[in-house]
């Protein structure tokens, strides 16, 4: 049976403060016992946290917001693979949140991501995102995991012999 992964901030995990005496505030995924944690890139000092809120800081409102945006987008890749029929690992979290690879990702965001890191001259990309402008119109957001019935592909290739 799957157990849906908890998430939570945690602040001063280490137990530390820095030399301006702040401390982080990440996230905390919890399945089964297992902990991992991502940060948040935010930095507080201890009495500006509290009951899991930032208080008493100018930023306050915004600290959170991000917290809890990011919250939402690691249970949002979470959902993604419930839908997909996969019950997702900590360890295939991780996995998905450092290779920026949401199950949700379409093929055209994959593409472009190959185009971008590969060391091609302008012309080449300015073709490729053509290639891809073009291909969004045609069907917008295909994922990555979308299966084409056999119909579909000859209607497809119907559409594109009338163009």
């Amino acid at each position: 049976m799957y157990t849906k992964i908890q998430y939570r901030a945690v602040f001063n995990r280490a137990h530390r403060l820095d030399k301006h005496g702040e401390a982080l505030i990440q996230i905390e995924m919890l399945q089964h016992g297992s902990r991992i944690y991502f940060t948040t890139h935010i930095h507080i000092e201890p009495h500006q946290w509290r009951r899991g809120l930032v208080v008493d800081h100018p930023m306050a409102d915004e600290y959170n917001f991000v917290i809890n945006d990011y919250k939402s987008r690691l249970e949002r890749i979470e959902i993604d693979y419930i839908k997909r029929g996969i019950y997702p690992s900590l360890d295939t979290m991780r996995r998905a949140i450092r290779e920026a690879a949401a199950p949700s990702s379409t093929f055209i965001d994959f593409a472009r991501s190959i185009v971008t890191a590969s060391e091609r001259k302008a012309r080449t990309i300015a073709g490729y995102e053509t290639l891809f402008n073009n291909l969004e119109k045609f069907r917008h957001g295909v994922l990555l995991t979308d299966k084409v019935s056999q119909e579909q592909r000859q209607q497809r290739l119907a559409h594109l012999t009338l163009c």
